[in-house]
């Protein structure tokens, strides 16, 4: 996996670094000598950043939860600063505050690649979300998760695994127990469909075939879900190969192995919506 990022480490040209620290302060409600007692940097009214070294300014980065490159570039959401800033750890950038049809556990399990990839950190502060936002079952905008994906260069084995995590996650709520109560896999895809528009409102299924053996599922997306697709034809394939992944686990909510999934319509390929065709494991 790679990073698509740009970060320059070099401090060398004050009058940059200077002009964004105190670009951001002018326009916030952060304080100054909050800001630097907090990070355990030392204050002054005239603070000159760029008499400071790298990990002084990484602690102020930190305690902005925002990333350098956020902090040079200036592209951020004020607003979710102040209120990071005041305490308010839920707060979200405005973007991302409309069209919540997802759920916070996609973008949680998005997340655990990139910890374990050893940049799960700088995704948070490059998206201005907290450790505090990212536990809760809260809703969320698909644009959130289509950007993080975007950014980040995941693999195909990435995204199948992130997506086989949602089965996994809700096995012990009440949709899970609901599922779990199926008599075989066809019962079982006929409860899934009941109970996915509960769990997400950017797609919708249909079974165009289901017996013992397999089932043909189609996957349809909702208008937002289609407007995230024109922006980025790499974040459709994104989020179908989430729902393979996701796929590929339904039958063990009833005790069977894990399917082989194929995808045989693809939006990406120019279908109008996605179909897999789920062969069952050990029935």
């Amino acid at each position: 996996m790679g990073l698509n990022v740009n970060i320059t480490n070099d401090l060398s040209a004050p009058g940059r670094l200077d002009e964004a620290f105190n670009r951001l302060i002018a326009n916030s409600c952060v304080d100054l000598y909050t800001l630097c007692h907090r990070a355990k940097v030392p204050y002054s009214r005239n603070l000159r950043f760029s008499n400071l070294d790298f990990n002084e300014i990484d602690r102020l980065c930190i305690n902005l939860n925002l990333s350098f490159e956020r902090v040079l570039t200036g592209d951020f959401c004020y607003d979710t600063l102040d209120a990071h800033f005041n305490g308010e750890t839920l707060a979200i950038p405005v973007k991302y505050r409309t069209g919540m049809n997802s759920k916070m556990f996609t973008l949680r399990h998005i997340y655990d690649v990139a910890e374990r990839k050893g940049f799960g950190d700088y995704l948070l502060s490059h998206f201005q979300i907290t450790r505090d936002t990212l536990s809760q079952d809260i809703p969320i905008s698909v644009e959130l998760a289509s950007d993080v994906l975007r950014k980040f260069s995941y693999s195909s084995k990435d995204l199948l695994d992130c997506g086989a995590k949602n089965p996994i996650y809700l096995r012990d709520s009440n949709f899970g127990k609901k599922l779990s109560e199926a008599r075989g896999n066809a019962e079982l895809m006929e409860h899934w469909i009941s109970v996915s528009q509960y769990l997400e409102k950017n797609w919708s299924y249909k079974i165009e075939k289901v017996n013992k053996d397999e089932c043909i599922l189609n996957g349809y997306n909702s208008e937002e879900m289609l407007d995230v697709h024109k922006k980025s034809d790499y974040s459709c394939l994104d989020f179908t190969l989430f729902r393979v992944g996701s796929a590929s686990m339904f039958s063990t909510f009833i005790g069977g192995a894990r399917s082989l999934v194929t995808l045989t319509k693809s939006i990406h390929r120019g279908d109008a919506f996605d179909q897999f065709t789920i062969k069952f494991v050990n029935n």
